[in-house]
């Protein structure tokens, strides 16, 4: 099952002058269809934050409606015009309202759409997208920024049919996406190199056995503590991650990783992390204390030690005498 997550944050320059955050995101769900987009407001447009807002809903929306359609047509011009072209009408439509051009409401856009077992993505501008495939991050869709380093294409742009791009395909091995704004790239992303940094890997393990709830506030601190410090932009991120964990996956985790997932010491003893695992495992489905401490062949005192841990972790719910973990 798919859980998605986005957080955005106003970054040093708009705070300085009062600007409001332009990046948006959207996350949808309905039925077997889940989708996350991205949309950086360009700087110099008057209404930037209402249109990445606009380009974020109306792609999520209308991709969802047509899916089955879209992906199924051998002619990716036409699926990028399309999907463009609606989401220009809503931005006109839009303009007329706040009586701007529609160039005031211009913004890159990031998106990734899933149904059953296959996936779109299309990706207009700046910014970076990434899956995780056997737990590795790679780039699907690096920034596009044209001739010079400083520019990039908006949804809004003359031609941006030709400078959208579009994947379309089967999901098989892919756990999870992440879009990041120009912003939160800056931290995340390493353009030289064309790879995605280290903590942006972590976020998506993290964020397959940390209940959303739980996993947003760690988000914000890190955005908050770390990564808006590091550029003046403003920073987003959207998410999306299979919480079906397989142990090959947990397997290929080396001991730093499972250490920072379970907040344990690079010294602490490989079963600890193991068992801490095992658990979170036993109890996909809801299980009493009693049964978890029957599983571990220990003391109810001790197994509800464990589920503690787990618990403050974001990684472990607590109803009515039932405990159950956030994976599958």
């Amino acid at each position: 099952m798919w859980k998605t997550l986005s957080y955005e944050v106003q970054g040093r320059g708009h705070h300085k002058s009062k600007k409001v955050c332009q990046d948006k995101t959207y996350t949808y769900k309905k039925d077997n269809y889940v989708a996350i987009a991205l949309a950086d407001g360009a700087g110099s447009a008057s209404h930037s934050d209402v249109g990445a807002e606009i380009a974020c809903k109306s792609i999520c929306e209308y991709v969802g409606e047509h899916f089955d359609r879209l992906i199924k047509s051998t002619d990716a011009y036409a699926v990028k015009k399309e999907i463009i072209d609606y989401i220009l009408g809503n931005l006109k439509q839009k303009a007329l309202d706040l009586k701007c051009s529609i160039d005031g409401l211009a913004s890159t856009l990031l998106f990734v759409g899933v149904k059953d077992n296959l996936l779109m993505v299309l990706h207009v501008g700046d910014g970076v997208i990434g899956y995780l495939k056997n737990n590795m991050l790679l780039t699907l869709s690096q920034p596009n920024n044209g001739e010079f380093a400083n520019a990039t294409y908006f949804v809004t742009s003359k031609g941006a049919y030709e400078q959208t791009r579009i994947f379309k395909g089967n999901k098989k091995g892919i756990s999870g996406f992440v879009l990041l704004s120009d912003g939160s790239s800056s931290s995340l992303y390493d353009k030289r190199a064309n790879c995605l940094a280290p903590l942006a890997r972590r976020i998506l393990l993290w964020s397959q056995f940390i209940y959303v709830d739980k996993l947003l506030p760690v988000i914000k601190d890190v955005f908050n503590s770390a990564i808006i410090k590091r550029t003046m932009d403003d920073c987003s991120i959207a998410l999306m991650v299979d919480n079906l964990v397989t142990d090959e996956q947990f397997l290929l985790m080396d001991k730093k990783e499972k250490c920072q997932l379970f907040d344990r010491g690079i010294t602490i003893q490989p079963q600890f992390l193991q068992e801490r695992y095992d658990i979170l495992k036993f109890i996909t489905t809801p299980k009493t204390i009693k049964e978890v401490a029957k599983m571990l062949d220990l003391s109810e005192r001790k197994a509800s030690y464990r589920l503690k841990h787990l618990i403050n972790l974001g990684m472990v719910s607590y109803e009515k005498g039932y405990y159950k973990s956030d994976i599958c």
